[in-house]
């Protein structure tokens, strides 16, 4: 019989090493251009690697701007409201 409910073990195997580096230094940076520096990265493949980390958990993890990328709390990426983060 089928889940229909992510476990916490599962959503981990659809997460990286790779997308978890580039959550960070993008938390730390405050911009994709300046994480994607410090990591040796071009800036669309630590773009990318956000974006496939969003969407394996199903959240909005940045609001993008020109001005940089601005650490968001945890919502689903369906919604417009912010949810309760579920860790920190």
């Amino acid at each position: 019989m089928k889940t229909l409910i992510e476990t916490p073990a599962r959503l981990l195997t659809k997460v990286r090493f790779r997308q978890i580096r580039c959550f960070v230094e993008v938390s730390r940076q405050g911009s994709f251009m300046a994480a994607s520096g410090v990591l040796g990265l071009p800036q669309p493949a630590a773009s990318r690697s956000i974006r496939e980390l969003e969407t394996a958990l199903d959240v909005t993890l940045f609001d993008r701007s020109q001005r940089g990328a601005v650490h968001d709390r945890a919502r689903p990426a369906s919604s417009s409201t912010p949810q309760r983060p579920h860790c920190c």
